[in-house]
C-alpha cells in the first residue's frame, strides 16, 4: 500500500516536464537504467538529463522510523531543479493534501525525496503534516484557491453544483499561511483549449501562481500537471486535443503565459516593474 501511495504522489509532484513525453527514447533510456548509473547517462535533447530520485517514506510522526527508501531513474529538465523550487513546491504540496486529508480523511506519511543530478541537485519533504484547527477551517472553505479548482473540473469531493469561476474571487481566494509566506497566490486562469481542426474553447478555472516561476520563467510541474489536467477535463471528448494555453494572474497583478507546446511564453513581476517606473519617473522629475 505504501509503494502505492509513493508512485501515485510521484506522479503528482515529480520534477518533470510536458515535454519529457516528446522525447520517448531519452525518457526510456534513464528509466531503463540502474540507479546506481543514473547521472552518468548522456541524453540527447537539450537541458534534459538522467537523475536518481531516492524516496524515503517514514512512519507517520517519528521522522527516524524509516519504512521504506525506493531509488528510480528519471528524465527531468534540471531548470527545475532547485532549492527556490522545491521550497514552493512543498508549499503547494501542504494544500494539495490539506485537502485530502480535510475531504478524504487520507493521512499522507512522511516523505522525503532527494533529487540528484550532474548539474543540479535538490531535496525536499512533504506529507504528516500537522495542520490546525484554523488550517482546516480554511482548507473546507468554499472560498478557497483549490475548492474552485477541483469544482472546475469536476472533481466530487464537496458534493456541489459547478459554479462559475471568476477573476475576482480566484485572487481572493483562500489559502494557508505558509504558502502565502512562499509568495504564492491564488491566481486566476484563463485557458484556451485548441484541437487539430484548428477550433478552440476557452474555460477559467484558479490555481496557484509560484513566484519562482514568474522568476525563473519556467512553470513549476505541480502547477503544469493542473493545468494539464484541467485542459484534458474540459476538452471535447470528440476531438483531438493540440495543445492548451494558459494566462494566470494573481492579486499582486503578476501574471504568466504558459503554452502546453512551448512552454512559458512571457512573465510579469508587476512589484518589479511597479519598482522600475517609480525609479525612471523619479529620474526624470530631478532633470526637469
Amino acid at each position: 500500500m505504501i509503494k502505492k501511495i509513493i508512485f501515485f504522489i510521484f506522479l503528482i509532484l515529480k520534477i518533470n516536464s510536458d515535454f519529457v513525453e516528446d522525447n520517448y527514447y531519452d525518457l526510456m533510456n534513464c528509466i531503463d537504467t540502474d540507479e546506481t548509473e543514473c547521472t552518468s547517462v548522456k541524453l540527447k535533447t537539450k537541458n534534459l538529463e538522467c537523475c536518481r530520485f531516492d524516496i524515503t517514506t517514514y512512519s507517520s510522526r517519528y521522522y527516524n522510523n524509516i519504512e521504506s527508501t525506493e531509488s528510480i531513474c528519471s528524465a527531468v529538465f534540471t531548470n527545475y531543479v532547485s532549492q527556490d523550487m522545491m521550497k514552493q513546491i512543498e508549499s503547494i504540496a501542504i494544500e494539495q493534501f490539506g485537502i485530502l486529508e480535510v475531504y478524504l480523511d487520507i493521512d499522507i506519511p512522511r516523505i522525503k525525496e532527494k533529487i540528484t543530478c550532474s548539474k543540479n541537485s535538490a531535496t525536499y519533504n512533504f506529507g504528516d503534516y500537522n495542520y490546525t484547527q484554523a488550517d482546516k477551517t480554511k482548507l473546507k472553505s468554499q472560498n478557497h484557491c483549490l475548492y474552485y479548482y477541483f469544482n472546475s473540473i469536476g472533481e466530487n469531493l464537496f458534493n456541489d453544483k459547478n459554479i462559475s469561476i471568476s477573476k475576482d474571487k480566484c485572487i481572493n481566494a483562500e489559502s494557508l499561511d505558509i504558502t502565502k509566506n512562499s509568495d504564492i497566490y491564488c491566481a486566476y486562469a484563463d485557458v484556451a483549449i485548441l484541437y487539430s481542426d484548428g477550433t478552440k474553447n476557452e474555460f477559467k478555472t484558479c490555481y496557484f501562481l509560484p513566484s519562482e516561476s514568474i522568476k525563473s520563467k519556467k512553470l513549476d510541474p505541480t502547477t503544469e500537471g493542473a493545468l494539464k489536467r484541467f485542459a484534458e477535463t474540459e476538452a471535447d471528448k470528440k476531438k483531438v486535443l493540440s495543445e492548451y494555453e494558459a494566462k494566470l494572474v494573481d492579486k499582486n497583478g503578476r501574471s504568466l503565459t504558459y503554452n502546453s507546446n512551448k512552454g512559458v511564453i512571457s512573465s510579469s513581476n508587476s512589484k518589479f516593474n511597479s519598482v522600475n517606473i517609480f525609479m525612471i519617473f523619479t529620474v526624470l522629475m530631478i532633470l526637469f
